[in-house]
């Protein structure tokens, strides 16, 4: 109803942008993101200097997965606009998606200098280490953990980081201190309980884990995905067919190791 009276005013008043910027957001809402570009395209035809149409532009091109006309725009935001932090987020993103890690850093400190806040530190952590600074990254969460003692978000990222660089034995010990710190955190229970799935050790209680974290998270796509895992280890392969596919639709973008997951259970159903 709001399109259509939208529409109505816009075929009416081609000439008032605050309709046609209105009328994008709906695009941009209801994934139309064709429709979406071209109104804020006509909108900063005639006002360049629109810093929220300049990032909602960006948005549609990044969802279109149009990521050089996305970093065009965000790029557009200027630093003291109140979209800034959104727009470098954005950015970093992008060149985290396409592995330039280095300049997904460079966007995320750019972030942090300017609005310091814990997540942004996190992130920054775990761009370090993708860039290969492994020492750099522990340091700087170890710099924070002393700033605050017992920091749970701190210590379960020191168990994520060392888990990526393959140090599974130190990364449990971390998310065992979160478990000890809050036993109900959903995101150390699924770590764990993933990892003793992969390992094919204590499915029963992996299982458990799990459960606890979906239970207060039930459409967080990589928990469903450790379910279904669980379910494979266990030889439930139809239970684990059904979680995992559940899992696939849950992401907001495809995620290679659900689909190996998928694949592995066709496999040993025999659906070659």
């Amino acid at each position: 109803e709001a399109r259509r009276t939208l529409e109505v005013v816009e075929k009416q008043h081609p000439d008032d942008l605050r309709t046609v910027v209105r009328l994008g957001y709906l695009d941009l809402e209801q994934k139309r993101f064709a429709a979406a570009e071209e109104r804020f395209q006509r909108v900063l035809a005639s006002n360049p200097e629109q810093a929220d149409v300049h990032y909602f532009l960006g948005t549609a091109r990044r969802q279109a997965n149009d990521l050089d006309g996305a970093i065009e725009e965000y790029q557009r935001v200027p630093v003291d606009h109140e979209r800034y932090l959104d727009a470098r987020l954005q950015l970093a993103a992008i060149f985290e998606r396409r592995h330039d890690y280095a300049r997904a850093l460079s966007e995320a400190e750019s972030a942090r200098q300017r609005f310091p806040s814990r997540q942004i530190d996190l992130y920054v952590a775990s761009l370090r280490a993708k860039t290969g600074d492994f020492d750099g990254s522990v340091a700087f969460l170890q710099g924070l953990l002393a700033a605050s003692p017992g920091d749970e978000e701190v210590l379960y990222n020191l168990g994520v980081l060392h888990g990526e660089a393959n140090r599974q034995d130190d990364a449990l010990r971390y998310m065992e201190q979160v478990l000890a710190k809050n036993p109900q955190h959903a995101g150390a229970l699924n770590y764990m309980g993933y990892t003793l799935a992969e390992r094919g050790q204590d499915l029963d209680k992996a299982e458990q884990m799990i459960r606890a974290a979906l239970a207060q998270r039930p459409d967080d796509g990589y928990i469903v995905d450790s379910l279904g895992w669980v379910y494979f280890k266990l030889g439930k392969l139809d239970d684990a067919l059904k979680e995992l596919i559940r899992a696939a639709t849950l992401m907001k973008e495809p995620d290679p190791e659900v689909h190996n997951h998928i694949g592995e259970v066709y496999m040993r159903l025999g659906k070659k």
